[in-house]
């Protein structure tokens, strides 16, 4: 009998997991670099989108058997944030394995192979990129917009043309920055230029967000003390892979310092990791929101890499 009232309660609980999916946001650890999977309910379904895959070597191995555990069959928006490795390269494998209706580019042409590359399969699989511009929203639902904060304008270089995406669900916003930059290396926090200038004059108090996903894994030529505050983080998340840069691993230690300096809480992908060889596939990072609450944790998956 206590058999069967367990057996009773334990499907009734799982009928009701099934019917109200949760709001997600996987930071998926791909080492140096930004694979983002967002879930967004869609009555008893998920509207799927990513932002980035990181580098393509990192695909068969972490991303795709990721996606894959998730239950992902086809996205609804894929981002790609700018034409770097590090954001573009999983993208292809992506694009091998998933269905695809809509995806969006920094607009930034290059003639790198890789991105030869990608201009290629796009073309094979018969999808544009659509057209977008700075200030545009769009709506994924009652409750959830993303808005283009930055795309590629005149004279930006390659990190400077980064997607910038603000994201509204219900009353939270999260911010995306891509690899943006704010000033030269060795200047001070204090300097604000670049992408970070320009957002700041544009957008403002609208910068403000929850969450940020801090630009260029932690470079010190981001996240200038202007910018920081207008955004105003609760949470901060690293993407960054015990990856050197000169004499510097990143992130930076200076940036770290300006968000502990600024009571930001901090989630890295590279939580665990000591080596850049060995760093990715360990330090997820899952955000929930369930019953209006918010969950920001570490996600071990059942996958093993």
């Amino acid at each position: 009998m206590k058999f069967k009232k367990f057996l009773i309660l334990f499907l009734l609980l799982f009928c009701q997991s099934k019917k109200n999916p949760t709001f997600k946001i996987f930071f998926i650890d791909v080492g140096h670099g930004d694979a983002i999977l967002i879930k967004i309910p869609n009555n008893k379904k998920y509207f799927n989108i990513l932002i980035d895959g990181g580098e393509r070597r990192y695909s068969k191995n972490i991303l795709i058997p990721f996606l894959e555990n998730e239950k992902v069959d086809t996205f609804h928006y894929i981002f790609v944030t700018h034409n770097h490795s590090d954001h573009l390269g999983g993208i292809l494998e992506v694009l091998d394995n998933f269905s695809v209706s809509n995806l969006i580019t920094s607009q930034k042409e290059d003639t790198k192979r890789l991105y030869l590359e990608f201009l290629k399969k796009l073309h094979q699989l018969d999808l544009k990129p659509k057209k977008i511009k700075i200030g545009e929203s769009i709506l994924l639902g009652p409750k959830t917009k993303i808005k283009i904060l930055n795309c590629y304008k005149e004279g930006d270089d390659e990190n400077n043309s980064s997607l910038v995406l603000k994201l509204v669900y219900d009353t939270f916003h999260f911010l995306f920055t891509g690899d943006i930059e704010g000033k030269k290396r060795k200047e001070s926090s204090n300097v604000c230029r670049y992408t970070e200038k320009f957002l700041c004059e544009r957008f403002n108090k609208e910068l403000k967000s929850k969450v940020l996903k801090v630009p260029h894994h932690g470079s010190e030529t981001s996240l200038t003390d202007t910018f920081l505050k207008l955004v105003s983080p609760e949470i901060a998340i690293v993407t960054a892979g015990r990856r050197r840069f000169g004499k510097v691993i990143l992130p930076d230690t200076t940036v770290i310092l300006r968000l502990l300096k600024n009571n930001v809480k901090i989630f890295r992908t590279d939580k665990d990791d000591y080596f850049y060889k060995n760093a990715p596939g360990d330090d997820h990072i899952l955000i929930e929101i369930k019953d209006n609450k918010f969950i920001c944790q570490y996600y071990h998956s059942n996958l093993i890499f």
